[in-house]
Parts: C-alpha cells; sequence; structure tokens
C-alpha cells in the first residue's frame, strides 16, 4: 500500500526527513519500513536512537528486526550522532539508516538543544554530512535512510502553526 501511495514507494539512496508532531507515529512507521528493509534486502538495519524513554519491545513490535539491527543510543551530540551514522554506511552497507531524532540532538556537545542561539549550528553540521555521505554510498545497492524531526509549535507566528529545527538542510532531503 506505501508503493501504490508513494507511486512506486519510498527512495533508497536519498534522505528523507519524516516531521510530525510528538507521538504522531514517525518512529513507529519507521521501525516498519526497517523491518521490510532487512526482510527484503538481506542486510542490517542501522538504527540511531537519540529520543529519550526508547522501549526496544515496542519497536520490534512495530516492525523493527530483533535481529540483523546495528543499534546505539549513546550519542551525546548531532556531530557525533551524524558521524556514528558516516562509519556505519561506509562499515556495514546497511540497508535502511534510521536516525531518530535530529530534533533530540545539540549542535553544541556543551549546550542543550534549547540553548542554541541560531539554525545555523545544527545546519552547519548536518549539511557537512551530507557532502562526505554521497561518496561512502553504495548507489548498486543504497540503504533507505529517514531521518526523523519534531515539529514544534512555532510560539511566534500570530496565526499558530508549526516549525522544524532543521533549517536550511532540508534542501538535502525529500521531506
Amino acid at each position: 500500500s506505501m508503493d501504490l501511495a508513494t507511486g512506486g514507494g519510498l527512495p533508497l539512496g536519498m534522505p528523507i526527513l519524516l516531521a510530525g508532531q510528538k507521538s504522531s507515529g514517525k518512529s513507529a512507521f519507521c521501525y516498519k519500513m526497517a523491518g521490510r528493509c532487512v526482510e527484503e534486502l538481506q542486510r542490517p538495519a542501522f538504527l540511531l536512537q537519540a529520543e529519550q524513554g526508547f522501549d526496544i519491545d515496542w519497536a520490534i513490535k512495530c516492525g523493527l528486526p530483533a535481529n540483523g539491527m546495528v543499534f546505539t543510543d549513546k550519542i551525546p551530540d548531532l556531530r557525533s550522532g551524524l558521524q556514528y551514522i558516516l562509519n556505519g554506511v561506509k562499515e556495514h552497507q546497511p540497508s535502511c539508516v534510521i536516525m531518530d531524532s535530529l530534533s533530540a540532538l545539540s549542535a553544541d556537545p556543551d549546550k542543550s538543544l534549547h540553548e542554541s542561539t541560531s539554525r545555523g549550528e545544527r545546519a552547519i553540521p548536518i549539511n557537512e554530512f551530507f557532502r562526505k555521505l554521497g561518496p561512502l554510498m553504495d548507489y548498486d545497492n543504497p540503504p533507505l535512510m529517514i531521518f526523523i524531526e519534531h515539529l514544534h509549535q512555532d510560539v511566534n507566528n500570530p496565526h499558530g502553526g508549526f516549525k522544524t529545527m532543521g533549517g536550511e538542510t532540508k534542501g538535502y532531503m525529500a521531506v
């Protein structure tokens, strides 16, 4: 049904930004996709989990493969997380890469995410990441790549609405 709804499925090798409000099913969707990738492509899934309170049993019930997965939740900041993904793509040639979530990692390891002074603090390491990613990918067998980002209420917009913390980097991704 996903292939039908998207006119052919999710693109492999193209970073996809999946943005939505908290508890809207972003992670569950990604875990299901990871399970399908491992099943169909017979290569491991690669999951970087930056969200607090990750429940592996729930993720497995959503479709995350119990076996055939490389997993970490020990990432201190955005640069480290992105480097971890680059190393994983090079080393494991995974069937899919999921980063859950960009929103949970600060660009500066000495600051909390909410102490960031500009969107550029996050845009610079993300832009560097995408420049380095291309040469590492196996374009004959590219992974499904999904980066989750939370939408936050835009308190500065008098009409309401939501915003991401991704800034200019969204140009690199199919959103």
